[in-house]
């Protein structure tokens, strides 16, 4: 039986993209299952009374230092986006929608790409149309899901249950009921699954 990791994340999270592109290797050396769980930063945010880090000087300039650290580290491209915060729920129901189909990991990959690697104004409908119709998606066929009412409750649900469980910010990892918060923790998750594993 596999392994089961919950690695809830927003397009909008900085974090979560180099959290994306290390679970790869983190699958390869655990054999766990991820399971992939689109939820509304902004909707945690405000409920549980967070702030991002943009909001208090040092720790914003710390942060961008950061985030130019880390995409040397794993040899990713990267910008901050200018239009951050971007507006990401349509994108969130697009990623839920294609969740149990060959095309969510691509879309995740193109979505994070261009939210963080080459930024893009990810929440203008035209510009992200633009973006997705060069990468081989069916432009048409993604906006009509996000639109779909089941999806965005779907969306919301996740983002419901992921704060009940205590979620405070992105990204955030569980290994059943045990919560491990930022790409920086993952360690604590591969032990975690490692230990598991012998159980």
């Amino acid at each position: 039986m596999s392994l089961k990791l919950e690695f809830c994340f927003d397009f909008v999270s900085p974090m979560s993209y180099f959290a994306f592109h290390k679970l790869k290797g983190l699958k390869e050396r655990t054999g766990c299952d991820v399971e992939y769980i689109p939820v509304s930063l902004q909707q945690i945010m405000v409920e549980t009374g967070n702030r991002p880090p943009g909001t208090v000087e040092a720790k914003r300039n710390f942060y961008f230092a950061d985030t130019i650290r880390h995409a040397k580290r794993y040899n990713l491209p990267w910008g901050f986006n200018p239009n951050f915060p971007m507006k990401t729920f349509r994108l969130l129901c697009m990623a839920q929608g294609l969740m149990a189909t060959d095309q969510a990991q691509d879309f995740m990959k193109t979505i994070f790409h261009h939210s963080w690697g080459e930024p893009r104004n990810v929440g203008d409908k035209a510009v992200m149309w633009d973006l997705l119709s060069a990468d081989g998606f069916d432009a048409d066929k993604l906006y009509a899901m996000s639109d779909d009412q089941v999806i965005k409750d779907r969306v919301k649900a996740n983002t419901d249950r992921a704060i009940a469980r205590g979620m405070f910010g992105a990204p955030t990892f569980f290994v059943g009921d045990e919560l491990y918060f930022g790409q920086d923790r993952m360690d604590f998750v591969e032990d975690a699954l490692t230990a598991r594993a012998w159980v």
